[in-house]
């Protein structure tokens, strides 16, 4: 990163990410300065309003200066970021409601190679989605149209650090990506925890983050509080999540899934799931084919309140949960397919499971079609106070 000094007093701050990954040899250290003056910019690249961004390409330092709204059908598009591009988020930036948009359009787009979407330390960054005007407890299956949040595709040494974003409609971040760190976010759907006539979340499928077809990616030190997926991988490699906190969703997912999709080298170490339906989840397709899940890890997770009594339309809280019968909305309760998931290993997962209101809970549920579920090692398992319930698999893991 490049400081320029000006006759004018500037202060620049330094943030540092190093992160490495014991799943692959690539190490990636991030450097970069941020917060500085708006007399530092080129004439253009100081955007406080929605219609000077469309002048972004031009860029290599952008400041997006909040606050400032989005019109109702207009999107943020930062899709094709000068390379080595620094853009900085000060103040809060507004998505307005847009009727026309569905599940297919993303409120906000970062691509580019080895650049950097920041959030100024001195007037934080924030993305308000209004997520609330969308909500209807139905998310992306029904309902009226909801768009995504936040679509990052970005390559070669990218950081996206330190943003917050609130009331996401459904997904925040959807990651197609690679050798990039997202790190410091705050997802912030707490609002969505509010019940409808029918006892389930008004907010759904707000994933947090959804990985597909990347590599090398790294999501780290952040905190989420949402209804679905903290971290959902449905293809890709080299995926790292650390030192997270998820609290209010479904877990630290591996899928959905489906067919002709693979996931592999994927290490999550050093995270807490609280009041959450699922702590630790693997889920395949019924009926997905020539698929596979290989070489994941988690260790060190720790796990409170799991299995939480309301706001949710699956009334089993489970504590590690590997399924091969997934449906979107109600699993089948029989397993099948040709999803092979081998290499699985966890190690030190411990925490506390609660009975839930609508149906059983489980320390630890595993439902494999025989032959599918290979190499599961699992070591220091400690998952209170509910019973296992495994089949499918031989020998069984420890915790079942």
């Amino acid at each position: 990163s490049t400081t320029t000094t000006t006759t004018t007093t500037t202060t620049t701050t330094t943030t540092t990410t190093t992160t490495t990954t014991t799943t692959t040899t690539t190490t990636t250290t991030s450097t970069t300065t941020v917060a500085a003056a708006t007399s530092t910019y080129a004439p253009g690249c100081v955007m406080t309003n929605y219609t000077s961004i469309s002048g972004y390409k031009s860029c290599s330092a952008i400041l997006l200066q909040g606050p400032f709204t989005v019109p109702s059908e207009s999107v943020i598009d930062l899709s094709s970021l000068k390379t080595g591009a620094v853009v900085t988020l000060s103040g809060m930036i507004t998505f307005n409601h847009s009727s026309n948009f569905t599940k297919s359009n993303y409120l906000i787009t970062v691509g580019g190679s080895n650049v950097r979407f920041l959030s100024d330390p001195s007037n934080p960054g924030i993305l308000y989605g209004n997520g609330q005007l969308y909500w209807d407890g139905l998310g992306s299956n029904g309902g009226v149209g909801k768009p995504k949040m936040f679509r990052v595709k970005t390559t070669n040494n990218s950081l996206i650090q330190g943003i917050t974003v609130i009331n996401s409609p459904i997904h925040c971040f959807s990651i197609a990506a690679s050798d990039t760190v997202l790190d410091s976010i705050t997802l912030d759907n707490s609002a969505g925890d509010e019940l409808t006539s029918d006892g389930i979340t008004y907010g759904h499928n707000t994933d947090a983050f959804d990985v597909g077809s990347s590599t090398n990616v790294w999501i780290q030190n952040s905190h989420v509080h949402n209804q679905d997926d903290c971290l959902a991988v449905n293809s890709g490699s080299y995926i790292n999540f650390y030192n997270n906190t998820c609290v209010g969703g479904h877990g630290i997912s591996i899928g959905s899934i489906s067919s002709n999709s693979a996931v592999s080298y994927v290490h999550v170490k050093n995270c807490t799931v609280s009041n959450s339906l699922n702590g630790v989840r693997v889920k395949t397709v019924y009926g997905a084919t020539n698929a596979s899940v290989t070489n994941v890890i988690y260790e060190d997770i720790t796990l409170d309140n799991i299995g939480k009594e309301t706001g949710s339309d699956d009334p089993t809280g489970m504590g590690v949960c590997v399924r091969q019968d997934y449906l979107n909305g109600n699993p089948t309760g029989q397993a099948n397919g040709t999803v092979l998931i081998s290499n699985f290993t966890l190690t030190n997962i411990h925490g506390t499971v609660t009975s839930t209101q609508f149906g059983d809970a489980y320390s630890m549920f595993i439902l494999c079609v025989p032959g599918e579920c290979v190499d599961f090692n699992f070591t220091n398992i400690d998952i209170n106070p509910f019973a296992s319930n495994c089949t499918g698999i031989t020998p069984l893991p420890e915790g079942c």
